[in-house]
């Protein structure tokens, strides 16, 4: 059984609250496409890390937000 959530160490877990700095990504290559975007190879800070970024598409964003509040709970 699992301990109760204040009972938890929480020094390992990254917040929620994660920003990269944008300036540091260098896109490589694209790495495939579908339907609501791209994933590409890129690298990021320094020293290089390799990482993927997944890009979506402008409409994707829009639908998303459309969807989400026409949703009632």
């Amino acid at each position: 059984m699992l301990p109760a959530p204040e009972d938890q160490n929480h020094d390992d877990v990254i917040s929620d609250v994660f920003e990269l700095d944008r300036d540091q990504i260098t896109l490589v290559r694209i790495l495939g496409t579908g339907n609501f975007g791209q994933v590409s190879k890129a690298t990021y800070g320094d020293p290089r890390l390799e990482v993927a970024v997944k890009s979506l598409k402008g409409n994707v964003v829009i639908l998303v937000t459309i969807v989400f509040l026409s949703v009632r709970i």
